[in-house]
């Protein structure tokens, strides 16, 4: 069984972040652009580790009421696995910790496996945005996810985290905490 945790990114984990971004989202943020969300009170970013090494990465900017996921990837020898869900559910934990009434977030109208895996967090689509990854021009699917702030959501994502716990321990995966809690 491998071991995971889930915490705030750093600055030494920016190297890593970068590979991963570069693999997975095109070059999406410069190693300066990470460094000042780092700094950005309003930019939740968080990393999965195992063994020191960084396996993925998500950032959520939060203002007044609302929460936006802006980036998410995990390396691609280790998608498929549940991670991926870790980190959304993680993001949404924060969210709802943090008040936001709702979570918002663009997606490549192509890819279909994180629209599915969004899907399965409640999120729906509200909206397309033209044109809007300037590398391919290609279409922006808009999901949102309302009701974020309240206790029905909060027992959904307790009942989601055992799910995701049941899918990684399937794949040979032990979660050890969330970004907030001690080691369980």
């Amino acid at each position: 069984m491998k071991n995971f945790i889930i915490d705030d990114a750093t600055a030494e984990d920016v190297k890593e972040i970068l590979l991963i971004d570069r693999a997975c989202l095109d070059g999406f943020w410069s190693e300066i652009s990470y460094l000042n969300e780092l700094d950005n009170k309003n930019t939740d970013m968080i990393v999965i580790r195992s063994q020191g090494e960084v396996l993925g990465v998500g950032a959520t900017w939060l203002y007044f009421d609302e929460a936006h996921i802006i980036m998410l990837a995990v390396k691609p020898e280790y998608q498929n696995q549940g991670l991926g869900s870790a980190i959304i559910w993680q993001m949404l934990r924060g969210a709802h910790q943090f008040g936001a009434e709702w979570v918002v977030l663009e997606v490549r109208a192509s890819n279909t496996k994180a629209i599915d895996l969004y899907k399965k967090f409640d999120f729906v689509e509200v909206g397309r945005r033209k044109e809007y990854y300037s590398n391919n021009r290609e279409d922006a699917l808009v999901l949102w996810c309302k009701g974020v702030n309240t206790l029905k959501f909060a027992q959904k994502l307790a009942v989601k985290q055992r799910q995701i716990i049941a899918k990684l321990n399937d794949r040979g995966w032990h979660w050890l905490n969330t970004k907030d809690e001690k080691y369980h």
